[in-house]
């Protein structure tokens, strides 16, 4: 069986049943030396499941590529062993006792997400242990060079079949690297080079750090979300670091267009959203006895006070596009509606209660854009809403113009059917008392 003794910080002692053992020097202050320890307990893992042949591959290819005495030698002994070491992590993820498929959770996946499945996620792991392997002898003084690595790891890909994986596992990284930096105010620029420093970080360094007993998307996303937070400071001495000009080269075709990425940060964001949203109203329907799926799924068109209010809250509070806003389905928007009341009634209640129990109504009739006359514009405005004129400068508009809004807005709702309660969704009607 293989094991390790630790004889110093970064010098280990490798232990292959009989034979005599060999003494593995890691490179100092970098990832994959700092946490030994997963690649340790990992590969002794693969040891005691897979037996005699898997110590028989660590231990020859160990000190195989220590017999070298040039790279050429080397990058020989690594080309020669990625078959093997890829059998080997396959069937140590295929047949120990972790259950992979829990962390591929089909009730998450929605059209705009980015969704790893069972097979993705072991695909990670097994390219990890692979990795593992090879770091015995990368992660010292005898590695060779970035462009030899490099591949390494596509024949580790083409192996596994995983290429579209590894695109994935980018975007995935964009994406969260554009939402996270809604509160950071990036430039493009910078938010690139950060997205470009944490792709190879991961390729090249974290890749070798995951622990396989665990799901390794949010690993990912912990690394991209404190890349984002403190911004990339170059982590010294990591295994491989690359410039700018190698940054564009080798990761160019894989990087997709920025628009696509910043749609996928927004839609990223409403869909948590709208989970909150659907959790809560799940646990009020739950309460009244009604089935929130069924609610749902009569929510056709979007209420007039969603295009006229609230979409404009969100745009502003959140910095997502208008455009997407403008796009989502209507029982988004309705549940966004609903998120936006339950927290801005916390705020503003009783002041704004009508508005915000508009949020509990949504359309079961298109909507039709139907003329309504304020009777008296000066005494809504002057006593009513209470504006003067720096609120009307404010908002960007003149009596008029306020006038013609509210108009707008109370047109739309007096001439919609409309299904819905003080307490939450029920009863139909004709327009709305109040009007």
């Amino acid at each position: 069986m293989i094991s390790f003794i630790k004889i110093e910080k970064y010098e280990y002692q490798l232990n292959c049943n009989t034979k005599s053992p060999l003494t593995i020097s890691l490179l100092r202050n970098n990832t994959v030396s700092n946490k030994f320890n997963t690649v340790i307990t990992s590969i002794e893992a693969m040891s005691k499941l897979s037996g005699k042949m898997f110590d028989d591959h660590i231990f020859n290819f160990v000190n195989d590529y220590q017999k070298c005495s040039n790279e050429d030698d080397r990058f020989n002994v690594l080309k020669r062993n990625i078959e093997n070491t890829i059998r080997f992590s396959d069937f140590f993820v295929e047949v120990n006792s972790i259950e992979y498929n829990v962390f591929s959770d089909e009730n998450y996946k929605t059209e705009n997400s980015i969704f790893f499945d069972t097979n993705d996620i072991k695909n990670i792991v097994k390219l990890s242990q692979a990795l593992k392997i090879y770091s015995l002898v990368l992660n010292t003084e005898f590695k060779v060079t970035i462009e030899k690595i490099r591949d390494i790891l596509d024949q580790f890909i083409a192996q596994l079949k995983a290429e579209c994986l590894i695109s994935k596992i980018i975007s995935l990284i964009k994406t969260i690297a554009i939402y996270e930096n809604k509160g950071k105010g990036y430039s493009e620029e910078d938010l690139n080079n950060i997205i470009n420093k944490t792709i190879e970080y991961i390729a090249y360094n974290g890749l070798m750090t995951i622990d396989y007993k665990n799901n390794p998307i949010p690993y990912f996303a912990g690394i991209v979300k404190t890349d984002v937070k403190y911004g990339w400071k170059n982590k010294i001495n990591n295994l491989y670091n690359f410039t700018d000009n190698e940054n564009k080269q080798n990761y160019g075709s894989l990087l997709r267009n920025e628009s696509h990425e910043k749609k996928r940060g927004d839609n990223f964001y409403l869909n948590r959203l709208c989970n909150i949203s659907l959790s809560h109203l799940s646990e009020i329907h739950k309460y009244h006895n009604k089935n929130t799926s069924e609610i749902i799924e009569k929510i056709k068109y979007t209420s007039p006070i969603w295009d006229a209010i609230f979409i404009y809250v969100f745009f502003k509070t959140s910095k997502i596009s208008l455009k997407t806003l403008k796009k989502i389905h209507p029982y988004k928007a309705a549940l966004l509606s609903f998120y936006l009341s339950i927290k801005s009634n916390e705020i503003f209640n009783p002041d704004y209660k009508n508005i915000f129990e508009l949020s509990l109504l949504y359309p079961i009739s298109e909507p039709k854009n139907k003329k309504y006359k304020l009777k008296n514009v000066s005494q809504l405005i002057n006593k009513t809403i209470k504006l003067n004129m720096m609120d009307l400068t404010c908002i960007g508009g003149s009596r008029v113009f306020v006038a013609r809004l509210i108009e707008n807005i109370l047109g739309n709702f007096k001439s919609t059917h409309f299904c819905g309660s003080k307490q939450l969704f029920g009863r139909v009607d004709r327009g709305l008392p109040w009007l």
